[in-house]
């Protein structure tokens, strides 16, 4: 019997993003307002429901400066408001999500400087990592901050909660090197990519 399950390649999560976001797509849906929104709170929820407040309250963010960013920073937003303490992690500038910036500012959500050591300071005190660094559209190799970042994340040992799939992943191919992020919890509102299920 033919496998019946369909998994996203890059190009087709890329021809999703245009269309849903396109003035002549299916609704000129704004990804900071909309997508974002969404996601972040998708993945903020699926947190809750595995790891709890009680027992991990304490969340690293880590963030890119690029879409998958904004998930994360709404995450980070929803998590506060569920009683948790999130704190973002960005090793490079903020980027174009400035208002999600601000949000998080106005909340007193910490962000630590666009420096790696920074994140090596909060992991000791890190009861569970976000990874929302790099998401479907990630292309090899990964380069610095982020081989730093995804090597301290690694070998923290902390539980991680992925934002669509492991950050240093080709959604088609896999891992860009070894010992990249393991993750048994994927969160996506897309679908999974083919790679994904070797997690």
């Amino acid at each position: 019997m033919a496998s019946t399950i369909r998994y996203l390649t890059a190009k087709i999560a890329r021809e999703i993003d245009e269309e849903l976001m396109s003035q002549a797509g299916l609704g000129a849906f704004s990804l900071d307002w909309v997508f974002e929104e969404l996601a972040g709170l998708s993945c903020a929820q699926a947190l809750t429901k595995v790891y709890t407040r009680d027992t991990y309250p304490n969340v690293l963010v880590c963030c890119c400066a690029g879409n998958q960013n904004g998930d994360g920073l709404v995450a980070a937003r929803h998590l506060a408001m569920f009683g948790y303490q999130p704190v973002v992690c960005m090793p490079k500038a903020r980027g174009s999500r400035w208002r999600l910036h601000q949000q998080c500012d106005n909340m007193d959500i910490t962000t630590f400087p666009s420096d790696v050591s920074a994140l090596q300071t909060a992991l000791p005190t890190t009861h569970i990592i976000l990874d929302a660094i790099f998401g479907f559209s990630f292309q090899a190799p990964v380069r610095a901050p982020f081989d730093v970042v995804l090597d301290r994340i690694q070998a923290s040992g902390k539980p991680i909660l992925l934002v669509d799939i492991p950050s240093g992943w080709d959604v088609e191919r896999g891992p860009d090197v070894d010992g990249l992020i393991i993750s048994s919890l994927p969160q996506s509102l897309w679908g999974l990519g083919k790679n994904i299920m070797k997690i």
